[in-house]
């Protein structure tokens, strides 16, 4: 049986997550009874998904990245995928860690990204495992840049740009108030800092995508800026309001919540999802993760005059929280509720 990896200090934590395409970080506390337990289960793991490497590290040796990672308790566990946070589980939750490991196992037989000498001697060798990984980390790099119809891939953050040349990007998307966009800290990643350069063929940042497609860096911006072309290339932002309404419409029955129904956040998400088992295979619906859009979470407040979560809407309209869902599916209520034509 293989053994997880424990890494002593936070610089070689860091450098273990970076290394590995997938990988299961257990954070642990000698002290506590469950860690030891929920480390004999990831040893166990370690021989179903062997694509992930597992590695440990004692929450007293590494603080500093405790603190950066907002693990305030123990066991906490981790998931990454190409350097980025996939997933996390607090707790002595062996389901939980489990569903997860599944996840990252899609990426069945990917192995480190070949660079280099390597590369020429896998591929000379008929190696095809460092082109399949290739291709999986390029798809990644693809929904990162999807992952809103403008993406900024920065040093830093918009409210604290760490190069002179992001801070002038930020300084320059200010003059367009009604645009909206999400941003990328490349210096948080060193694996998609240097893959993004081969993947746009951009070798310099801030490097800025509308609609999947890069329009360039703050010289181009500055170009388009100065001839006036800037403001008709940038998306405008939707109101919050035009956004619930298209999820409103676009969906017969919904329900926002934290988590989604098969990993709710939230003790009252919880308790509906419990209920749902109850409903009929007959019955669908869409789920919407509050925690993922801080936007609609408080937007959807205001809309609905509700002030808490889960909200169910069917056909557009409220049907309640928690408390009455509860009331209507002791009646039998909720059912024909939602049942839609």
């Amino acid at each position: 049986m293989a053994q997880v990896q424990e890494v002593s200090d936070f610089e070689s934590l860091k450098k273990s997550i970076m290394d590995r395409d997938l990988v299961c970080l257990h954070i642990f506390a000698e002290w506590a009874p469950e860690c030891a337990e929920l480390t004999k289960i990831l040893e166990l793991l370690t021989s179903e998904f062997k694509d992930i490497t597992f590695i440990s590290a004692n929450a007293e040796n590494v603080e500093d990245f405790c603190v950066e990672k907002n693990v305030s308790s123990v066991p906490t566990v981790l998931f990454y995928k190409f350097g980025d946070l996939y997933g996390t589980v607090e707790g002595f939750d062996v389901p939980g860690v489990k569903n997860q490991c599944k996840k990252l196992s899609n990426f069945v037989g990917l192995r480190p990204i070949k660079t280099g000498s390597e590369k020429a001697n896998g591929a000379a060798s008929g190696d095809q495992n460092g082109a399949s990984t290739q291709e999986a980390f390029n798809e990644y790099l693809g929904k990162l840049i999807n992952r809103a119809p403008m993406m900024v891939f920065m040093k830093g953050s918009p409210s604290e740009p760490k190069c002179g040349f992001s801070r002038q990007t930020m300084e320059l998307l200010s003059n367009y108030k009604n645009v909206k966009f999400d941003y990328y800290d490349i210096l948080q990643n060193d694996k998609v800092r240097q893959g993004l350069k081969t993947y746009s063929n951009w070798q310099t940042y801030p490097q800025v995508y509308v609609d999947g497609e890069l329009i360039g860096g703050i010289d181009i911006l500055r170009e388009l800026h100065d001839a006036g072309e800037l403001e008709e290339q940038l998306p405008k932002s939707e109101s919050v309001e035009d956004r619930i309404k298209k999820l409103l419409s676009n969906n017969e029955i919904i329900l926002f919540m934290k988590g989604n129904p098969k990993e709710p956040r939230c003790k009252f998400s919880r308790a509906l999802m419990e209920m749902f088992k109850d409903l009929p295979p007959t019955i669908k619906y869409e789920s919407f993760d509050i925690l993922q859009d801080d936007e609609i979470r408080q937007g959807l407040k205001e809309y609905s005059n509700w002030p808490t979560y889960p909200q169910l809407y069917v056909k557009g309209e409220l049907v309640g929280g928690l408390d009455i869902l509860k009331e209507m599916h002791a009646s039998g209520e909720l059912v024909e509720a939602m049942t839609v034509s």
